[in-house]
């Protein structure tokens, strides 16, 4: 005899990955951190979408991935593969929405991530239309790597960098100059800036009308070789570098005729150059101090 199975009722509700976006979000807002990384955007597309947007998606166009920091920085006991290659499927899985990616007109890279050159040339290769760059953490990207990924990012307005290896800075700083022709806003972190590489500077990113300098080690003869070879100089910003007082100083640039005045800080009244600069680096008898 045979038993007739009974057919079970199909579903006709609303499925969780056919939830609207908005409502996973503010769902997901609720997680921990480490399963919004670790596990949500594996379920489905739905979520993995919404999972990005709230973590590293600060508005249309801008990619931030400093909410990655935690879960992919690794701990003493794991290798750096590892936390590479989980770095890599992060990014992979962001990259799925890829014509939201390429749209993408910044980024955001925290100092803590481990990034590579092979991340970095992978977001590059996928991200032309970038403008804006903050790469805090550069220790592991190399000259060649930078290369192949600035190739892709001929576009860029604005670029911070932080942290490089000092033997790849001669070929990351002529490799910006050849192909960031659009660059106006360059800011340098956490470097040390002799005398060779203000002028490597002054004479690749001759266009510059923006400079940041934020824990950067530099005397007077390197400010002196930026400042006398960029010509179109507006602002200087100069923040915790070791030099006047308060620490945080900006100099602007203002033409009396035909020559170019500095002012510092809030003041109306222009200097010269060396004026300048010695303001900055007080003068104790005959010999004026290098660094403080």
């Amino acid at each position: 005899m045979v038993r007739k199975c009974k057919k079970r009722k199909q579903w006709s509700g609303r499925r969780w990955e056919d939830l609207d976006k908005d409502v996973l979000i503010l769902i997901f807002s609720l997680m921990k951190h480490k399963e919004l990384v670790e596990t949500v955007p594996w379920v489905c597309s739905s979520w993995r979408l919404a999972c990005w947007d709230l973590l590293v998606w600060n508005s249309e166009n801008t990619l931030d991935f400093t909410a990655l920091k935690r879960s992919c920085r690794g701990d003493f006991c794991e290798s750096y593969h590892s936390v590479a290659t989980r770095l890599m499927s992060v990014l992979k899985s962001i990259a799925f929405e890829e014509d939201r990616l390429t749209s993408a007109t910044s980024m955001v890279f925290h100092w803590a991530l481990p990034l590579s050159d092979k991340h970095l040339v992978y977001l590059a290769e996928r991200s032309p239309r970038l403008q804006r760059l903050s790469l805090d953490c550069a220790k592991r990207i190399t000259g060649r790597g930078f290369s192949r990924a600035i190739r892709n990012w001929k576009a860029i307005e604005e670029m911070s960098l932080g942290s490089l290896d000092p033997r790849y800075y001669d070929h990351i700083i002529r490799e910006i100059g050849i192909q960031c022709k659009k660059l106006q806003v360059f800011c340098l972190c956490s470097f040390e800036l002799n005398v060779y590489f203000a002028v490597l500077i002054a004479e690749n990113l001759r266009h510059l009308k923006e400079l940041g300098l934020q824990n950067v080690s530099i005397s007077r003869a390197s400010l002196h070789a930026i400042l006398s070879k960029c010509s179109k100089l507006v602002t200087v910003s100069i923040t915790n570098c070791g030099i006047a007082d308060p620490k945080n100083v900006e100099i602007r640039s203002t033409k009396a005729g035909y020559k170019i005045k500095w002012l510092i800080g809030t003041e109306t009244e222009g200097h010269s150059l060396s004026s300048m600069l010695d303001a900055l680096w007080p003068v104790c008898g005959n010999r004026v101090n290098q660094y403080f």
